[in-house]
C-alpha cells in the first residue's frame, strides 16, 4: 500500500475519511490474526496500518471539529 499524501486526504469528505477508517480498522484486526497464526511475515504492515489509522481519525476529528465551528457561526 503506497503511502498518501496528507493533502490527498483533506481534500476527501468526512464521509469517506470515516469509510476508510472503519476499512482499516477491520484490516489491522485481520492483520493481527493472521500475526498470531503465524500467516503474515510483514510485521511492520501492522505498524504502517496503525499509522495509517490514526492519520485518518486525526483529519476526520479535524472535519468534525471544522464542521461544528461553521455551524456555530452560522447561528
Amino acid at each position: 500500500m503506497a503511502k498518501e499524501s496528507i493533502e490527498k486526504l483533506r481534500e476527501r469528505s468526512r464521509d469517506d475519511l470515516f469509510k476508510e477508517l472503519l476499512k482499516e480498522k477491520q484490516n489491522l484486526q485481520q492483520m493481527r490474526f493472521d500475526l498470531a497464526r503465524g500467516k503474515v511475515n510483514n510485521s511492520a504492515a501492522v505498524r504502517n496500518s496503525k499509522k495509517r489509522i490514526a492519520r485518518l481519525a486525526s483529519l476526520e476529528k479535524e472535519k468534525s471539529g471544522a464542521e461544528v465551528i461553521m455551524k456555530q457561526e452560522n447561528e
